[in-house]
This record gives C-alpha cells, structure tokens and sequence, in this order.
C-alpha cells in the first residue's frame, strides 16, 4: 500500500492514516504514528501535514505540537512566532491578534496592556471624570486639556477632580481649573 506525505500505514492497514493535528511528514511509507515529526515552535500542523504552516503575525505557537496557532488577546502583541507580550505604557491593542501595539492619539495615553487609550498624558487632565473611555478616545482633544498654569498635572490620568495645586497656590473647589497665588 503506498503512503503519502502526511500520513502512515501501519502493518495490515487498507487504508492510510493521517499524522494527527500537532505533528506532520514529509516523508513517504511511514510505518507507525510514532514517525510523525511534532509539530516545531512557532508553527502549526493540522491533521495530515505535510508542512509545518508558520503563525501569522500576530499568531503564537509557544509549545510543539501544536495544531492551530493562538492569536496574542487584546493588550498584547506577537514580538515572535512564539511568545504574546504586554502593549508598552502609551500604546494599545484593541484587538486579538495584532502583531504590534498602537501609539497612542495626543493627548491620550495608557498603561501597560492596554485595550484602549483613556487617560490623559502628564501635562494635561481629564475635563469630566464620568465621561466613558471611548468618548475620550474618539474626541481626545475635546476632554484633555491642557495643565493650568500653576496647576501640577505630572501623573497621567490626572482629572480635574485630581488637579494638583503646589504649596502656595490655592482654588476654589475640586470643580474648577482656576488657581491662585496665596497671598501672605
């Protein structure tokens, strides 16, 4: 009985049988499953592989012998065929599979493993602290402003409930951006 790439026709057998998902050959007449190559890191082997497919970006394969590749979650990027990591502070991925995070829009930014951008960046402040993430980030201009002269808006996410007022300055209430100078 011939056997093809990608199958084995054990002793006795009619019909070939075919190297299951997570192993492939190249080769011819194998005998056993045993001489079914695993499938190498980084790719995929669906049943009856001849090849090994390589992931596409965005796609791991972190282990042999794997039968699908696995796509890299939201907040993460592929830096390999092998390994998902975290989108870096100021970036983003909104969705699976991405093979490198997003910048984020000015004056947006994020922190580490981020699906969105919905903070402002140091130097500028969140308007209004209940409006939802992707409002902020499909108008960020219109919600971060710029830090108030005087005003300390050196921690990212700084809202204007959160403005800093340096010693010496004062303002009216956690509701305005207005500050003044303390007179002695």
């Amino acid at each position: 009985l011939p056997c093809d790439a990608g199958r084995y026709c054990p002793e006795g057998t009619s019909v070939p049988l075919p190297c299951p998902g997570g192993t492939f050959s190249n080769a011819t007449d194998l005998a056993t499953l045993d001489e079914c190559t695993a499938c190498p890191l980084g790719h995929a082997c669906t049943t009856a592989s001849v090849e090994p497919t390589p992931c596409t970006p965005g796609g791991i394969a972190s282990i042999a012998g794997m039968s699908a590749c696995e796509l890299c979650s939201t907040g993460h990027y592929a830096t390999s065929s092998t390994t998902c990591e975290e989108c870096k502070a100021g970036t983003y991925a909104a969705r699976e599979g991405l093979s490198q995070c997003f910048p984020c829009p000015h004056p947006l930014g994020s922190a580490s493993g981020s699906t969105t951008c919905a903070i402002c960046k140091n130097g500028y402040y969140l308007q209004n602290s209940s409006v939802s993430p992707s409002d902020v980030f499909a108008a960020p201009t219109h919600h971060c402003k710029d830090c108030p002269p005087h005003a300390d808006c050196s921690l990212p996410s700084t809202t204007l409930e959160t403005l800093g007022v340096p010693r010496g300055f004062w303002r009216d209430s956690h509701l305005t951006d207005d500050v003044y100078a303390c007179t002695h």
